[in-house]
């Protein structure tokens, strides 16, 4: 269940969602002025003895994790136009890179038709793992080359804050226009 509050930012009422909150881990939203950007912390196992985020501190975390996503949006709204147009062109260079590849889906196909011949005693299980080692190699060679060729530097020319990994999903799902970013009325 998530948990609505309301606090102030640079004299800007900010409003956002604890999407979840435990001693470990937490996750929230922004809903107002922006939405549909996501944040959080978690601390590994190995540090749970040692920190947590009860108390005064998770909430200093939380607002902290919560202005960084109010900056994000901040730079999000004023350079809208400019950064819809770098994603075009970073769009336009996955694609030449991705053209002669399969998608995820077409991995997942692929997948789905090798298990089957498989169950049907069409193919050897040695050569089904084989199939499937050869595509997902392709897959993640794509990926590999997508991420660190054209993302990584997108976002750091565009961008004068971290983006974390997960966040930069919603950022270009924002910007090519598949989410929306400001709440319209």
């Amino acid at each position: 269940m998530s948990v609505k509050k309301i606090t102030t930012i640079n004299g800007i009422e900010v409003e956002y969602k604890v999407l979840h909150h435990f001693s470990n881990d937490f996750e929230i939203e922004i809903t107002k002025p922006f939405q549909n950007i996501t944040g959080g912390l978690h601390i590994p196992y190995f540090s749970r003895a040692y920190h947590n985020f009860d108390g005064d501190h998770g909430e200093e975390c939380i607002l902290s994790v919560l202005n960084n996503i109010y900056e994000l949006g901040s730079h999000i709204s004023e350079n809208i136009t400019c950064l819809k147009e770098q994603v075009h062109l970073l769009d336009q260079n996955i694609k030449k890179v991705s053209a002669n590849s399969i998608t995820e889906d077409e991995f997942k196909e692929i997948s789905r038709k090798s298990r089957k011949m498989l169950r049907k005693n069409e193919i050897s299980n040695s050569y089904h793992q084989k199939i499937l080692r050869w595509w997902k190699k392709e897959l993640d060679r794509v990926w590999l080359e997508t991420e660190f060729h054209y993302i990584d530097p997108f976002f750091e020319e565009n961008f004068p804050m971290c983006v974390p990994n997960d966040t930069r999903k919603q950022v270009l799902k924002i910007l090519r226009g598949e989410i929306s970013f400001k709440d319209e009325n």
